[in-house]
């Protein structure tokens, strides 16, 4: 019997238990509306630098020929950033999804177009979960 409600409790873990355990992150990028990427996943690293830099990194490496295909340059490819001086009030809503996505554990999906400093540059963020 115990090790029915074992099987029983194990296979409903499998098939009913949060699919973030198990979710990957996924990238593209196009070349339409001038080139940009998409990343869906989570974020492994987040802070800010000195350099008014806000940098999030992703779980996993990205294929760097997939950014360089939609006609990006960017010489990074785990990360994205954004200049906190080229928006501030966009900048301070930016850090704060994307802490508040890290804190939960919740994976986003982020857009990028364009680069800065190398990074791809954060363009737009919406929570997944």
């Amino acid at each position: 019997m115990k090790n029915f409600l074992f099987a029983v409790t194990f296979l409903g873990a499998l098939t009913f238990g949060s699919s973030s355990a198990f979710a990957q992150q996924s990238f593209f990028c196009s070349s339409d509306y001038g080139g940009y990427c998409q990343y869906t996943g989570k974020i492994s690293k987040l802070y800010v630098n000195d350099g008014n830099f806000i940098i999030m990194y992703f779980e996993n490496s990205v294929d760097p020929t997939a950014i360089s295909n939609a006609g990006i340059s960017a010489s990074v490819n785990d990360a994205g950033g954004y200049l906190i001086t080229d928006n501030p009030i966009y900048a301070e809503y930016l850090y704060s999804t994307l802490i508040t996505a890290q804190a939960s554990k919740r994976p986003v999906t982020i857009q990028f177009f364009g680069t800065t400093s190398g990074y791809l540059k954060l363009s737009k963020v919406w929570l997944v979960e």
